[in-house]
């Protein structure tokens, strides 16, 4: 079981952005229903804004300014995850803003984790010592925008 927890732990920070494994596209956001009601390409770089918490006004917000939601992205990890994966994500699904969640701190885990010690003077492995770590889980959420064909579209404030 602990070795397990490490083992996530390594596998999620060399594995692609949790930002894009756990991506959601909102019904009826395919690409081409979101080619046909945006009113340019995609920018390349999406615009980036940060919000502390999610509630259920923030869709309405970006609406007003112009923005229809496609897809969102939500997970829990113990790895720090990069706003970079936000906004790769965002030039993969085509968004115009990326609205980046503040992480939150949900839990922490102690593990034992077993470190292979070196042996004599020939350096072959011969033990291990246990080597108590403590594993921080956070939320982490990002929310993709593209312009509407009324043009609204404007930058966040």
């Amino acid at each position: 079981m602990k070795r397990a927890a490490l083992c996530v732990v390594l596998v999620l920070s060399g594995c692609a952005s949790g930002y894009q494994q756990f991506y959601h596209p909102l019904p009826g956001a395919h690409p081409a229903p979101v080619e046909a009601t945006t009113i340019g390409p995609s920018p390349g770089t999406p615009l980036v804004d940060h919000i502390r918490t999610y509630t259920p006004e923030t869709l309405s917000m970006y609406e007003a300014k112009g923005y229809a939601p496609i897809g969102y992205s939500a997970f829990t990890a113990p790895s720090q995850q990069s706003e970079s994966g936000a906004i790769t994500q965002g030039k993969n699904v085509g968004a115009d803003l990326v609205v980046v969640v503040s992480p939150e701190y949900v839990a922490s885990k102690p593990v034992v984790a077993p470190v292979v010690s070196p042996g004599g003077s020939d350096s072959a492995m011969t033990g291990h010592a246990d080597v108590p770590v403590t594993i921080k889980w956070f939320k982490y959420g990002a929310l993709y925008f593209v312009k509407d064909e009324s043009g609204k579209g404007t930058p966040p404030a």
